[in-house]
């Protein structure tokens, strides 16, 4: 199914759950085998990224740009060094 999606050139993310992590394609099986065709998206939250996706689909329909458009950092909603600072204040 996500070969079919990828060859229509429907874009596919995948956000951690997490709260303290990002997306690693490589620590288990299962994201090993379809990091070809999903995108990571790091460490968004996934009702972020839900938002991030339905705002840029409004404003963009070309596949490459829809992917470029949602791994930019557009507000701080990707962090490159997370600590636990961030998150219990």
């Amino acid at each position: 199914m996500l070969k079919k999606l990828k060859e229509l050139q429907i874009p596919v993310f995948m956000a951690s759950q997490t709260l303290y992590g990002r997306v690693n394609p490589y620590v288990y099986n299962t994201t090993r085998q379809i990091a070809k065709y999903v995108e990571f998206l790091d460490d968004i939250l996934p009702e972020t990224a839900y938002v991030k996706l339905s705002h840029t689909l409004s404003l963009e329909t070309n596949y490459d740009k829809i992917i470029a458009s949602m791994k930019q950092n557009m507000a701080g909603e990707f962090s490159k060094t997370l600590t636990d600072q961030m998150f219990l204040n």
